[in-house]
């Protein structure tokens, strides 16, 4: 993975988008598309599933869990 893109998963880490486990196991889903896109190299099933995996878990926690939550105060205030 390239110093700039490690650079900018610290900098989700430090906002407290990510955790530090959170960016390593993304760090790792990066480095398999890198691999396959600038070296040409074919995943195996398992690789992609994983990544997708990651992807997925990373979004619903960004997207969907906020929101969530913010939604679940509201309902908590009105009771």
């Amino acid at each position: 993975m390239s110093a700039r893109s490690n650079q900018k998963l610290k900098q989700l880490e430090g906002l407290g988008v990510i955790s530090s486990h959170n960016r390593e196991v993304l760090s790792a889903a990066l480095d398999v598309g890198s691999a396959a896109a600038h070296r040409g190299r074919a995943p195996r099933i398992e690789e992609v599933n994983a990544v997708m995996d990651i992807v997925e878990n990373l979004l619903h926690a960004v997207y969907v869990l906020p929101d969530m939550a913010e939604d679940s105060r509201k309902l908590l205030r009105r009771a």
